[in-house]
């Protein structure tokens, strides 16, 4: 038998011992007292829905007291018999109130409390200094995991790297409620850690380190399961307990699909999104190059196999992606390009949101034939995208027309600046500025007229480089406003 198993299978031998009422043998110490019998054997199973263990509860509560003025009268210290009560006591008290905290059933608090003689506002507190008493001897290790399992409960931060069936419990119940949070990313998050800050491999790598974190909670929820599942078989009746919710939870987790924020890779080469540009998640991001074009899906990761898997739309998924040539000679009027469209028609099989962004270095009118090329294969195009500092997907959403334009502020891209127009107003250019490095665009003046308005859209001069249309685009669709691109 492999040692660490020798050493669990020992260790549950222990409790089973010590709690008497896990197995059928009795200790050479144990005593005949009847309400130290019906207390083990009762208490070999936690029965949450009739009175025998909350009524067993409540009677070693008064063994304890008509034990403990004995005790006082005669001038002695605890017997054995008095520890045990203290321990099976303290103990059931414990593991019911962590159940119920696994459970989510706070009407099991009531019973216990009342069963333990104290007003469920100190139940927690009470339990504990119970337990103190008892952190002795044969009973600590199995006292010490009760009682930092219920520290948690009393709102001590938790230490998640301490194994200890009570502990793994609460972590499972702390991880099943971040998977129903609005954010379970980032609830999750906050219990597991960051693989990468030593060795970032695997479908870590496709994710930032807050996804990073959340992935790597859920894979200790399965190692935790693991184990509770085994210490359940070994008879320890607070993970016998368990044994049901175990199998729920698994399957639960393995249904688990969450959406991380990806990490583009720089060979899939975005152009850098602004500050002000959203997060954004697309099924599949189109990326233009001057002579091709590059498409990815965006991962998802999903459990289902009881480890972390990427899961997308279609393939291939990012950071891996398909090439598609543009051809050398296009027509010089920009349209759909024939033999992009119809490699996207296979390639982009499966995505209902695409986004489109581009190299720097690619031309911008480029975007329009790439655009149309992906309208012409049925995915159109809803949004913008580019790449914030660490390589996470950033842009606005965005249609595309031709012809008539009705925005509450139009923007003319040209070489030399911007021109901003509303409809029955006049037109006001924004040129470029003369700085020590040469001339830049005004984004500081193109960001404050579009500051409040309702809404705008974009033409351009199709020789601008794709970094400074997507960087125009960025600007004015600030606060979440969509962008109209208007095509040639």
């Amino acid at each position: 038998m492999p040692l660490a198993l020798y050493i669990m299978s020992l260790r549950t031998t222990l409790v089973v011992a010590l709690m008497v009422s896990l197995s059928a043998q009795v200790s050479a110490q144990a005593l005949t007292d009847p309400t130290l019998s019906r207390a083990r054997v009762t208490l070999a199973r936690y029965d949450f829905f009739g009175d025998d263990t909350f009524g067993v509860i409540a009677e070693l509560g008064s063994f304890i007291e008509r034990a403990q003025r004995d005790v006082e009268l005669a001038g002695h210290t605890d017997s054995s018999t008095l520890r045990e009560a203290r321990f099976l006591h303290a103990m059931a008290a414990a593991d019911l109130t962590l159940l119920a905290e696994f459970r989510r059933e706070p009407a099991l608090r009531t019973r216990i409390a009342a069963a333990y003689g104290v007003t469920e506002d100190v139940l927690v507190q009470r339990i504990l200094a119970d337990l103190s008493r008892v952190e002795v001897g044969v009973y600590a290790p199995v006292v010490r995991d009760a009682r930092q399992a219920l520290q948690l409960i009393a709102g001590h931060a938790p230490d998640w790297t301490v194994p200890g069936e009570r502990r793994d419990a609460l972590y499972v119940a702390a991880a099943s409620r971040a998977a129903t949070a609005t954010d379970p990313v980032a609830a999750l998050a906050t219990l597991g850690t960051d693989p990468c800050a030593s060795n970032c491999a695997g479908i870590f790598a496709r994710f930032d380190a807050e996804g990073r974190r959340a992935i790597d909670a859920v894979q200790k929820v399965f190692i935790v399961l693991d184990r509770l599942a085994q210490r359940g078989d070994g008879g320890d009746p607070f993970s016998r307990a368990l044994s049901v919710d175990v199998v729920i939870d698994r399957l639960a987790f393995r249904g688990l699909v969450l959406e991380p924020e990806p990490v583009l890779a720089p060979e899939f080469g975005l152009s850098a999104a602004s500050a002000n540009a959203a997060a954004l998640r697309p099924d599949a991001v189109v990326s233009v190059h001057p002579h091709e074009i590059r498409v990815g899906f965006l991962p998802r990761v999903t459990f289902e196999s009881g480890r972390a898997e990427a899961l997308a739309a279609g393939s291939p998924i990012l950071p891996e992606f398909a090439r598609i040539a543009i051809p050398g000679s296009l027509r010089p009027f920009p349209t759909a390009i024939d033999s992009v469209s119809e490699s996207l028609r296979t390639t982009l099989a499966g995505a209902q949101q695409v986004a489109v962004g581009g190299a720097p270095d690619a031309e911008a009118h480029l975007l329009t034939r790439v655009w149309l090329s992906c309208d012409d294969a049925g995915f159109t195009p809803n949004a913008l995208v580019g790449v914030g500092s660490s390589g996470e997907l950033r842009g606005v959403a965005a249609r595309a027309i031709h012809g008539d334009d009705d925005s509450a502020m139009q923007v003319y891209l040209r070489y030399g600046g911007h021109t901003v127009s509303r409809p029955g107003g006049a037109a006001s250019d924004i040129p470029r500025l003369h700085t020590a490095d040469g001339m830049r665009f005004d984004w500081s003046t193109l960001s404050e007229y579009a500051h409040d308005t309702r809404s705008a859209s974009v033409r351009f001069m199709g020789g601008v480089s794709f970094a400074t249309f997507a960087q125009t685009a960025f600007v004015v669709g600030q606060g979440g406003r969509p962008v109209t691109i208007v095509l040639p």
